[in-house]
């Protein structure tokens, strides 16, 4: 990927037993996703930001990148550094913000 200037940024989420678990509702509006903890650099916000801004896609590889970047993106998408926790459950007809 390097080669063709495309560039990468690295984030972490300590995915545990929620992320495997089964879904046990019909309707997806009442399944609750365990928390599960994450850190993003400082480093990453601003390479993600930088991209955004410009208008460059930003591409998570993964449903937990996703979870992550979606939890502590803004309203306008840009993303903010820092540790927290997330619980986010993405069901179809999610409006993506990161």
């Amino acid at each position: 990927m390097a080669h063709r200037g495309i560039q990468r940024a690295e984030l972490t989420l300590h995915v545990g037993y929620g992320t495997f678990g089964h879904v046990h509702h019909e309707d997806l509006s009442n399944h609750k996703m365990h928390a599960e903890s994450f850190s993003v650099s400082e480093a990453t916000a601003a390479t993600i930001n930088t991209h955004k801004r410009a208008g460059n896609p930003v591409l998570a590889v993964g449903t937990t990148s996703t979870r992550v970047l979606e939890s502590i993106a803004s309203p306008d998408g840009l993303i903010s550094s820092g540790r927290g926790e997330t619980d986010i459950f993405i069901r179809p007809g999610h409006e993506f913000k990161a």
